[in-house]
Order: C-alpha cells, then structure tokens, then sequence
C-alpha cells in the first residue's frame, strides 16, 4: 500500500541528484503508437492523451497530487505515461509504487528530437559511475513547447 503525497523536490533541486523514492505510486498509461509521438503533429496528440490519462485517473477513483509527476518513456511500439497518484494504493493492474528505490536525475535543455540523443548520453554517464538502473523516464513541466527543460530520471530497479 502507498500513501504517495510528497511530490517531491523543486526542478531545480533535480539537476545531477540521487534521490530515494518511497512510497511514490504512479497510474500506469501505455499508447499504442509508433515512434513519432514527439514529432511536429503527434506532439498535440501527447498533451491530448495526457489530458485523457487524467480523466481515466479521477474517474477510477484515485486522488492525484495539485501539481503531479507525468513521466514518459517513448517506446518503438508504444509510448508508457506515468502520473504520479497518491493517497492509499495497492500496486497491480495500472498501478506502479516505487518502495526505497534510487532514482538518479539530470536537467537539460533539448527539443523533443535530441531526446534519443540525450537520453544516451545520460545513460552513459551513469554507467560510466557504476549507478545501474532498470529505466529511464523524461518528464517536464510545460508539454506545449518544442524546446524546454526537460528531467530524465533512470529508476533502479
């Protein structure tokens, strides 16, 4: 059971971070979609499948926190949107709690076509540094705009 209302440190205090997450659950959303959702039209067709995600969310009865984690990790085949819930939760189905995991951040500044690029160079450092991690995630406050400052976050695991 999870009851996840912290949501954690300011932007600013995740760029090159070790955090622990605990008790941190997330409702669990995959996109049937080939690999150009972060591409010109099918970036409105993103912030469209968020704004589902949370009507589905609140519609099953979950509480989600006033300003809420969406973590995305692109796929070939589909998209995985993660929104952070909190409140009492039991993992299984669509639900993913994160119990004393190390989650390892940076900040950078890219527009959503260096994504692969730098979400390679993110993994490289952290092996580099020996952090072994099972995922890695991006997530930014404003989905509108083409370039922002964006947090990849690689989740032990």
């Amino acid at each position: 059971m999870s009851d996840s209302s912290d949501s954690g440190p300011e932007l600013s205090d995740w760029d090159h971070s070790e955090l622990i997450w605990d008790r941190k659950a997330f409702y669990v959303y995959k996109i049937p979609i080939f690999n150009t959702i972060f591409s010109g039209k099918a970036q409105k067709k993103l912030e469209q499948e968020i704004e589902k995600i949370f009507d589905v969310v609140c519609g099953k009865g979950y509480q989600i926190p006033s300003n809420p984690m969406v973590l995305i990790k692109k796929g070939l085949l589909f998209t995985k949107i993660l929104l952070e819930i909190h409140g009492i939760v039991t993992p299984g189905n669509n639900i993913k709690v994160y119990n004393d995991v190390p989650v390892y951040t940076s900040i950078t500044t890219i527009t959503i076509k260096n994504l692969n690029k730098s979400t390679r160079e993110f993994s490289r450092k952290l092996q580099e540094q020996g952090k072994k991690y099972s995922e890695i995630y991006f997530c930014n406050p404003d989905y509108t705009k083409t370039s922002l400052k964006t947090v990849l976050l690689a989740l032990e695991g």
